[in-house]
């Protein structure tokens, strides 16, 4: 992860990770929203609602490409403290 003084942050609309990556560990964001925070496909993001969790970033579905949103799995949506549609 990249120095505390050099770190981004972004507020995104989660959405629903498909069933079959659940349990993978992994969050799909568009490539637009990975350059702006510098990330490389395969890289850890921490993911913070009303508590933080982890995942691995990779790109999104090709349908999102152009949505700012961050697909999670439900497991993920749970140890964040977030829902479908929240920020």
């Amino acid at each position: 992860m990249a120095d505390t003084d050099t770190i981004d942050t972004r507020k995104v609309k989660v959405a629903n990770l498909s069933t079959a990556e659940s349990g993978r560990g992994v969050a799909r964001l568009s490539d637009a929203l990975m350059t702006a925070l510098g990330l490389k496909e395969g890289e850890v993001i921490e993911i913070i609602g009303q508590r933080a969790t982890a995942a691995r970033a990779l790109r999104p579905y090709e349908e999102d490409e152009k949505l700012d949103i961050i697909r999670l799995d439900g497991l993920q949506r749970a140890n964040a403290g977030v829902g479908a549609a929240d920020f």
